[in-house]
């Protein structure tokens, strides 16, 4: 099992459970690390077995609007 690291990824999202946060934008810092094998896209430099980074911190994100952090 690999690990990959994601960091400092600035995410600029609307969030906040009251009408007043919700009438700004923020800026999220995240860090990810997560377990992942890359074996099988790299035994055979296979692009569809790779992580798809779009599907775990997708490129709309700063379009969402999030209520609470937890669900980001």
């Amino acid at each position: 099992m690999d690990t990959v690291f994601i960091e400092s990824l600035e995410v600029d999202t609307v969030i906040g459970a009251y009408d007043w946060e919700r009438t700004i934008r923020q800026n999220l810092l995240v860090d990810l690390h997560m377990g992942w094998d890359n074996r099988p896209s790299a035994e055979n430099d296979e692009l569809h077995l790779a992580l798809d980074y779009a599907a775990i911190l997708p490129a709309s994100a700063p379009l969402n609007w999030w209520k609470l952090l937890p669900s980001v």
